[in-house]
């Protein structure tokens, strides 16, 4: 077997490696921080509500 024929799926591996790292580690630092909601909490429910609102259109204050 070639170098040249395992190198893509070797390749493809280092990439998921390198997402799962940049997803997980900010949520830990988060988590530790206290910036994340636990669901069901109030807060959690605060910042969904606040998602979901119509931003005023641009022009109004």
């Amino acid at each position: 077997m070639s170098l040249v024929g395992v190198d893509p799926i070797m390749d493809m591996i280092r990439t998921a490696t390198n997402v799962a790292g940049q997803i997980t580690v900010p949520v830990l630092v988060a988590g530790q921080e206290g910036l994340l909601a636990p669901e069901g909490s109030p807060q959690s429910e605060t910042l969904t509500e606040a998602e979901s609102a119509d931003p005023q259109p641009a022009g109004q204050k």
